[in-house]
């Protein structure tokens, strides 16, 4: 009997703990993938989450005023704005099954996009990758693991972007293109050093919106005003690969674009 009621208050104890992580983990991934600059952009000395400055309708947005540094490195978030083009991106998250459906979808529009990978989906899920390959889409690195690089040495960042070359490599028998996303768009002034000097352009975005937490998707019709009102020239638009969201919107919202006179662009297009 003593031992029952010491594990009840033991429960009693552990739960409202429990709930309380659970809590600060969801408030935490809040901060991830944010238009407008959060209140702890600067985690520690040096880092930075990137986010940029919506403007007025079908304005293209500024970047993010804090890293004066990024124009010295190679990097995108806007492309082409004198011309009415958007450049389609996809994060991945590793053990989703929308791309196929995302595929089904560009391909009855006739466009392609670029999907930033990991290694685990890369060699989980080699046929999909060869789909996506075959209809002309590009596939980019989001490291082997999906983890935070600003705090890696050289040779640890190195080590995360070659593991995704070489799962591509074995999977399609080509050289992966040379675009990189860093996961939850955190970086430093290092590394975005370190991409350029593995060759690499870093790509961040130029639109994005709540759409990575599978537990809190918007309504479709509320999804789809918020990236109309923010569709821009030149827009690299962050969608999120396991988001039910984006499958149920991704054929309308590209009918809208073709209708609005927007033509879809391949970052390659934006590449020195």
């Amino acid at each position: 009997m003593k031992k029952t009621r010491i594990l009840l208050i033991r429960r009693k104890r552990l739960f409202p703990l429990s709930l309380f992580i659970l809590l600060a983990a969801v408030c935490a991934a809040g901060f991830f993938f944010t238009r407008t600059p959060p209140e702890t952009a600067e985690a520690f000395s040096g880092e930075f989450m990137w986010y940029y400055i919506p403007q007025e309708a079908g304005e293209p947005p500024q970047p993010m005023e804090k890293a004066e540094y990024i124009g010295n490195y190679r990097i995108l978030y806007l492309g082409k704005t004198e011309e009415k083009v958007i450049y389609l991106t996809f994060d991945d998250c590793p053990e989703n099954q929308n791309i196929p459906a995302i595929l089904d979808i560009l391909e009855e529009h006739g466009i392609t996009a670029a999907f930033f990978m990991n290694e685990t989906y890369i060699r989980k899920y080699p046929e999909v990758v060869r789909r996506a390959v075959d209809a002309g889409c590009l596939i980019c690195n989001h490291t082997a693991h999906h983890v935070s690089v600003t705090r890696l040495s050289f040779s640890k960042f190195k080590a995360e972007l070659r593991g995704v070359e070489e799962a591509y490599r074995d999977v399609t028998g080509k050289e992966l293109s040379r675009f990189f996303r860093p996961p939850q768009g955190l970086f430093t002034e290092t590394t975005l050093g370190y991409a350029q000097e593995l060759g690499y352009t870093t790509v961040f975005w130029s639109f994005s919106y709540d759409d990575w937490n599978e537990f809190a998707q918007l309504s479709a019709s509320r999804a789809i005003s918020i990236v109309m009102k923010e569709t821009h020239p030149g827009e690299i638009a962050l969608f999120h690969c396991q988001s039910r969201t984006n499958l149920k919107i991704l054929d309308g919202v590209i009918t809208a674009w073709s209708e609005a006179g927007y033509s879809f662009g391949s970052l390659e297009d934006l590449a020195d």
